[in-house]
């Protein structure tokens, strides 16, 4: 387990960034452009594309004209990056724009258009590939980016002269035809666009004007209905990003949005141009704040900023021990597999009690959990999730999945008693046997219970602090990255220090600052 600092270090952190320039507190900074290991030389870090799997996060890039593949990288903190290799050799993929990939019941799907003569889907066992091509030309045009609704619905959206267009997909290897979504920069072709579900409502990001223009651009629109219709660009914003007047930092555009390491705080990537030959591009991200449901991006930067803050508390289970930060009250046969994840081998008729491993760290009120499990020898009646609000053997909460009936089951044990439980009905494809993430998000007596971005149920209940954990009942199980955050709903960006000259939202005060 590992843990950042406390309030009392974070108050001499703050007078150090008062008396010393950044670059000089910390080496755990980031600096736009980035530079990375091994970029496609003399073409660099085009379109790039964060995904996160397990608690790591994997960049992908545009691959040169004349080579063949898609280069990738690994972080856990977005600021120390490992190369991973070119993840496939398809020979369709030669000079692939804009690869981007999605996990799913534990295949790894990757969609690009090779030199954007039409697209391909991809698929492997890992992130890091190999990738396989699965399907024939599908055709659209470049660009494309794939969104999940909570229902279980995928979409495809891709780059046209008339916008951001947009395709229901009935399988991850599916398509249906193209509509308008209204996300459309200056009526003329529009590009490089990511859909992101906050609060009910779909955002879009997209890209403009000629890839070789100092005024390549970002633009947002919203819809509160749909994810493929009624997008309605938020002109008093846009452009969210542009830069024109450096020459080595100028014609900014294809961005992504994601979460960043402490599971509340949004990022957006995007590139910048460094010569129209190739052309040639480097990697780029900054900060995303939320007022209400108005986002505004803390950039473009050029400069040092501190580094993404990391949860509260988390383990990779990357070692051979337990260690002394698990504890297990009601038995089982646990123990730290391939230095990658936590099992449980113990399996036991319906009448077991439930096996759990409860974590040392203690969260505040308010908390943002991530959680990685997947069931092994499943029957009717076992379950397996996670704990949450652990005060003892006698006070807690669990989240539990069934893998045959596609269940969700919420439950608190209080004084030793348990509650009715709630039972939610889960997407039924939703494999358990395979990995899956969840996050829980506690605001007050508020949760919202998702699964990997997919808001799943959200219920109310009035709980002091606790500890988070693992179970299994009746199956044995494997758990893998486990954190949580003190911060939800926006609430990390309060303490960052902003970029001045810039733009800042009043209700982004630091902590202590209210009224």
């Amino acid at each position: 387990m590992k843990k950042i600092a406390s309030k009392g270090m974070e108050y001499v952190l703050i007078l150090l960034f008062i008396l010393l320039p950044l670059s000089k507190v910390s080496s755990q900074t980031w600096k736009n452009p980035m530079i990375m290991d091994k970029e496609w030389a003399q073409y660099g870090m085009g379109d790039p594309y964060i995904f996160k799997y397990r608690g790591t996060f994997y960049l992908y890039v545009s691959t040169k004209n004349r080579e063949i593949g898609a280069k990738c990288w690994s972080s856990k903190d977005l600021v120390d990056w490992q190369y991973e290799g070119n993840v496939t050799k398809d020979s369709t993929m030669l000079g692939a724009y804009a690869p981007e990939v999605m996990y799913w019941n534990g295949k790894f799907y990757m969609y690009s258009s090779p030199r954007g003569r039409g697209h391909y889907v991809y698929k492997a066992n890992s992130p890091t590939g190999p990738f396989v091509r699965v399907t024939e030309n599908f055709g659209k045009r470049i660009d494309g980016s794939v969104f999940i609704d909570d229902d279980g619905q995928w979409y495809f959206y891709h780059a046209s002269d008339e916008g951001i267009q947009a395709a229901e997909m009935s399988s991850p290897l599916t398509f249906e035809d193209s509509k308008k979504t209204g996300a459309w920069m200056n009526k003329t072709w529009t590009e490089g666009s990511s859909v992101i579900k906050r609060n009910g409502i779909y955002h879009m990001i997209y890209t403009g004007n000629h890839i070789n223009s100092r005024g390549y651009r970002i633009d947002y629109a919203s819809s509160q209905s749909s994810p493929i219709s009624d997008f309605k660009p938020h002109q008093d914003q846009n452009p969210i990003i542009l830069a024109t007047e450096n020459d080595a930092f100028k014609g900014l555009g294809h961005g992504t949005w994601f979460i960043g390491p402490d599971l509340d705080s949004y990022y957006i990537t995007y590139h910048n141009h460094v010569s129209r030959r190739g052309p040639v591009r480097q990697y780029n991200f900054d900060r995303i704040t939320w007022n209400g449901d108005k986002a505004r991006v803390l950039g473009p930067t050029t400069f040092s900023q501190e580094a993404p803050k990391l949860p509260s508390a988390y383990d990779y289970f990357d070692r051979e021990n337990i260690g002394e930060d698990w504890k297990f009250p009601n038995g089982g046969i646990w123990s730290v597999v391939d230095q990658n994840y936590l099992l449980q081998d113990l399996r036991e008729g319906k009448h077991n009690p439930l096996r759990m491993a409860v974590f040392s760290a203690t969260t505040d009120k308010n908390y943002t959990a991530e959680f990685n499990f997947k069931e092994l020898d499943p029957t009717s009646n076992s379950k397996l999730g996670t704990i949450i609000n652990y005060r003892d053997k006698r006070n807690f909460g669990i989240i539990a999945v069934n893998n045959t009936s596609k269940q969700l089951e919420i439950n608190f044990l209080t004084e030793g008693k348990w509650d009715t439980p709630e039972l939610v009905n889960i997407q039924p494809d939703l494999d358990f046997t395979q990995w899956q993430t969840m996050r829980v998000e506690k605001f007050g007596s508020d949760y919202k219970v998702f699964i990997h971005d997919l808001l799943i149920y959200q219920f109310s209940r009035d709980l002091p602090n606790g500890k988070i954990g693992y179970f299994t009942n009746g199956c044995r199980g494997a758990f893998g990255f486990i954190a949580f955050s003190n911060h939800v709903q926006g609430s990390a960006i309060f303490d960052v220090y902003k970029p001045i000259p810039g733009t800042l939202d009043a209700i982004h005060y630091n902590s202590g600052g209210e009224g």
